[in-house]
């Protein structure tokens, strides 16, 4: 089985690379398409696609997406549909060794014979048929994430409605842990509908297996640098709504294109009596979050009420022989709990199955609900140099939580940004990591090559958002402007603009070991006091000098603290903080690179960024920066005797400079004392979302590594043979053995989100 907050890989079909290089099709080009049987993530049917989003946008009087944009969204979802039937592949043939148990009465993607259930969906996995005792009938439900969309739901709730209307076991099986937001909800849902007089499956048991998709092809998980090879926890997920709209279009496309023949229905013996069903006993369920209101802090998530240990049952049932060791899988933990990363035990990497060309396409696949977590707050805060002592990095994503109905988008756009921003920090040397916002130095914006990047491309933005923030500050139609005013001396008020750069202060960290804890970074704002330091062309003549002085004093004093508060924790700076937090993380794989190579050393100083850049021009942030100097709106005004007076803000220059920082390590003791919390969510999120013990902080996981995972974490997987039929069969159930399965057998541990109705046993 799987360790501890590890996690195993399994392939699925790899995409056609050529879909990565297509480029955006002329309209001649496009109008010759032939749309007839075009498979499914070609590039045929993807530019078929795109056609078809151009018409649509222009019936609707709106521009299309951009070409760039689009296509990705339309590989996410090619890719979606190859990884949800790969994983139920990997549990049938893999994990649970179930393949050729057909004749023992498990069957995976069929419906269930109409004679038991008309009319009925197909399903991932289920022994539900007349050669199968009624009390041991299952239906399992594979789930490849950690989450369930809106679709997902209501596929949910109709088959805990089919599971209790047969009689069986509802069980879900996650490839992560699910997030804390899916399990309230789940167990909200179940509530809801025992509530609402459904009558409920023998049990529900909701349990996770670890598991990391990776395309079939050369190549592991992801091996240093490289953007395209990249592992995200938050890939898939949608950065808008318009994304998912989009989605959702391409969804449509490839239910049109193709539509999966269902394998048939087994045929219907004689039918067994189903037992009665009976009412299961309800839980409390803990209230809805209340959506914040506006700009305010979200508040913690509620403690998830304890879920009552099952009743057993009225009558002793027919035992069920299971041998000993049973690995099962790993359980739900109510509070999560550390626990170190497995030693490294060698093992042969796998082969990999070369990529077909055309793979089938599964129906549609629900679109990722991130519920619960603001990921405009998302950080990279975790890091290793090393997992299990082979080269590979574990690393996690820190952020806020939020109400569970609140959608969240960003969350692949802001992970991605945290994780190139990482590799550029460690390509480039230090002394590149400055940019510079001076109306007279046009030429000295920023250095060519960081200039390529999205971190640069962050720092001149939040350079010159800085500046209007202060300008912003200093209006006397604020409170803080106004008491500003009202204490500036002087006819005339003035005080001089002078250069301001935005700094990192020390980073709070804790390094472990080859593990570093990111636990504070907060970023400051200088301001400097020389003469050469005054703004150009701006002068206080005809004011006291000593007024002057006094005056920019005040502003130091007033504003600058506000500015830095808004740098620190307003949402304009919030990409700001992300790239530190990455540089931070770099900063530490640099030094340990010093002392010895590490997986990147190549990376490191390589002055190479290809893999990193991004379509932006600094000239045009700069030529903003420009007219916002010399078309200053004013700030405040006032009366005086020679009559009423107004004020225009101290224009200022600056930048910012991340070129040194400094780490300062909390210690041992400090950290087991103030942060324990932080070590219990970052390492074990590897297997799915964490949510911090306060409740206001969620952890996400993932590892980029150029080992296979089965090298890292050695697997044995869990055989479950099916029970076998006697032959002459009998109708006792007693002769029916089930070697491992169950949901009678994986009893309430850690948390796991465990339902079952008390149900008496005739006979056997």
């Amino acid at each position: 089985m799987a360790p501890e907050n590890s996690t195993v890989e399994y392939r699925y079909p790899g995409l056609d690379p050529g879909l990565e290089a297509v480029e955006e099709p002329s309209d001649d080009e496009l109008r010759i398409l032939d749309d007839e049987h075009q498979p499914g993530g070609t590039e045929n049917h993807m530019l078929i696609a795109w056609r078809n989003h151009i018409d649509r946008k222009a019936a609707a009087g709106a521009k299309p997406m951009a070409f760039q944009r689009w296509k990705s969204n339309y590989i996410t979802v090619i890719k979606n549909r190859r990884v949800g039937p790969a994983f139920e592949d990997y549990l049938w043939n893999e994990l649970w060794k179930l393949a050729g148990s057909e004749s023992a009465g498990w069957i995976k993607g069929s419906k269930i014979d109409s004679g038991i259930l008309p009319d009925g969906p197909v399903f991932d996995i289920t022994n539900v048929a007349h050669k199968v005792p009624p009390r041991l009938w299952t239906i399992v439900e594979a789930k490849s994430g950690d989450s369930l969309a809106s679709h997902a739901r209501s596929q949910f709730k109709e088959h805990v409605k089919m599971a209790g209307q047969t009689g069986s076991s509802l069980v879900m099986m996650f490839g992560r842990r699910p997030s804390p937001a899916t399990q309230r909800w789940i167990k909200r849902t179940l509530d809801q509908l025992r509530n609402e007089g459904v009558t409920m499956p023998t049990a529900v048991c909701v349990k996770y297996w670890p598991t990391k998709a990776v395309p079939e092809g050369p190549g592991g998980p992801g091996g240093p640098g490289g953007a395209a090879s990249l592992p995200l926890p938050l890939g898939d997920a949608p950065d808008s709504p318009e994304d998912q709209a989009v989605r959702d279009e391409i969804e449509v496309a490839l239910d049109q294109s193709a539509t999966p023949a269902q394998p048939p229905a087994p045929p219907a013996p004689a039918q067994q009596p189903k037992p009665a069903p009976i009412q299961v006993q309800a839980g409390q369920t803990p209230p809805p979050q209340q959506r914040p209101a506006p700009e305010q802090r979200p508040a913690p998530a509620p403690a998830v009420p304890a879920v009552p240990a099952p009743q057993a049952p009225a009558a002793p049932s027919p035992p069920i022989v299971i041998p000993v060791p049973v690995p099962v899988p790993a359980p739900i933990p109510a509070a999560p709990i550390p626990v170190p990363i497995p030693a490294p035990a060698p093992a042969a990497p796998a082969p990999a199955a070369p990529a077909p060309q055309q793979a089938p396409l599964a129906p549609a696949a629900p679109a990722i609900d991130y519920g619960g977590i603001d990921f405009s707050t998302l950080e990279l805060r975790y890091v290793t140099d090393t997992v299990a002592g082979k080269p590979a990095m574990q690393y996690a994503f820190r952020a806020s939580t939020t109400s569970d109905d609140v959608p969240s988008y960003g969350g692949k756009r802001n992970a991605q940004m945290a994780m190139d921003a990482f590799y550029v920090w460690m390509a480039l040397s230090p002394d590149k990591f400055w940019v510079n916002l001076n109306p007279t130095e046009p030429d000295r914006i920023i250095d060519q090559e960081f200039g390529k990047t999205q971190a640069g491309q962050v720092l001149l933005e939040a350079d010159l958002e800085m500046k209007e923030v202060s300008g912003r500050l200093q209006r006397d139609d604020t409170p803080l402007g106004k008491r500003f005013e009202d204490a500036l001396r002087g006819t005339d008020k003035c005080f001089l603009g002078r250069r301001q750069w935005i700094e990192p202060t020390p980073a709070t960290v804790r390094e472990d070991g080859d593990q570093l804890y990111i636990i504070d970074a907060p970023l400051t704002v200088k301001v400097g006091l020389e003469n050469s330091d005054i703004s150009p062309n701006q002068s206080c003549d005809g004011q006291d000098p000593a007024i002057t002085a006094q005056n920019g004093k005040l502003y130091q004093d007033m504003i600058m603290p506000a500015v830095v508060e808004a740098i620190n924790k307003d949402p304009e700076f919030a990409d700001l903080r992300r790239v530190y937090a990455s540089r931070i993380a770099a900063e530490w794989y640099r030094k340990r690179n010093a002392d010895k190579p590490t997986q990147y050393a190549d990376v490191i100083d390589s002055g190479n960024v290809a893999a990193w850049t991004v379509p932006w021009n600094s000239r045009e942030v700069f030529d903003r920066y420009v007219y916002s100097y010399t078309h200053a709106k004013p700030t405040f005004s006032w009366k005086t005797q020679e009559g009423d007076r107004t004020w225009t803000r101290g224009r200022s220059w600056g930048g910012v400079d991340f070129s040194k920082i400094e780490l300062k390590d909390v210690g041992e003791q400090e950290f087991k004392t103030k942060y324990a919390s932080i070590a219990t969510a970052a390492g074990p999120s590897i297997v799915g979302p964490v949510e911090q013990q306060s409740g206001d902080e969620i952890w996400l996981a993932d590892i980029n590594t150029s080992v296979p995972l089965n090298q890292i974490w050695p697997q044995q997987p869990t055989s479950w043979t099916p029970y076998d039929i006697p032959n002459p069969a009998t109708s006792r159930p007693f002769f029916y053995v089930l070697v491992t399965l169950p949901v009678a057998a994986w009893l309430v541990t850690g948390g796991v989100l465990w339902w079952r109705r008390r149900k008496a046993e005739t006979g056997g």
